[in-house]
């Protein structure tokens, strides 16, 4: 079994990103991450939270106010070198809300242009398509943070996480079948989500061209990560995944 730890991050652009790891792997890859915290001084249980450790502001009063920029960054890039040793080759998926204009989100409508986390859903839909050409539906299982928060979807509303879905078109003749990703509703959610976070900040701060001495950290880590990347337009058309690897 394949598990794809999955999350987003939302800007001017969209971006969802999946760690994708064999099973017997998983527990390895735990380890990793809590040893990178302990030997940076951090308690193994502190989330490595991109809008947190990446913002000054917003690091005053948690753990990551005793570290400087350098040794956060230097954390992220150790467990982003050690987890491509041993993990399978991550998933990218961006989407431009732009690209998405005001059209009916159900055949009958409503006519609106679809929000955020809308558009991150979507990209959720990208990373089970690459999922499935890669391992086959039934060999993967996709892990999500739970999101409780309520937004438009189709004619309605429905909570975020329950929006992660996808029924997966697999030709004709052959029923799609509804894939649901795995939320954890506890106080203790899978830690390798933290890493899918790095991954979609990552490659939002560099597809947005983030400039400055941070733009080339981003850069440099994006590079390092190597992951596989589908574009998405709002128009409908087929889905062309790109192999970023070198070689």
């Amino acid at each position: 079994m394949v598990h794809a730890f999955a999350d987003d991050s939302r800007g001017d652009l969209v971006v969802t990103a999946a760690l994708v790891l064999r099973e017997e792997r998983v527990a390895h890859a735990e380890s990793i991450l809590a040893e990178s915290k302990l030997a940076t001084g951090l308690p193994a249980e502190e989330r490595l939270h991109c809008k947190t450790m990446f913002v000054a502001d917003a690091r005053r009063g948690t753990a990551w106010q005793s570290l400087s920029p350098d040794a956060i960054y230097k954390l992220v890039r150790a467990v982003c070198g050690q987890l491509k040793d041993i993990s399978e080759q991550p998933l990218l998926a961006i989407l431009d809300p732009r690209q998405f204009p005001e059209e009916p989100v159900t055949p009958t409508g409503p006519i609106r242009r679809r929000g955020p986390q809308e558009i991150a859903s979507l990209g959720y839909g990208g990373l089970w398509a690459g999922l499935s050409t890669r391992y086959a539906v039934g060999n993967f299982r996709m892990w999500v943070d739970p999101d409780p928060t309520r937004i438009d979807w189709g004619a309605g509303r429905r909570q975020a996480d329950r929006t992660r879905g996808i029924y997966l078109d697999l030709g004709p003749g052959t029923e799609p079948p509804k894939l649901e990703p795995e939320v954890v509703i506890s106080e203790t959610k899978p830690p390798l989500l933290e890493v899918a976070d790095i991954y979609a900040y990552t490659a939002l701060q560099v597809h947005r061209r983030r400039g400055g001495w941070a733009g080339g950290w981003f850069a440099e880590l994006h590079e390092l990560i190597g992951a596989e990347q589908a574009i998405f337009q709002g128009n409908p058309g087929p889905t062309k995944w790109v192999d970023t690897r070198e070689g």
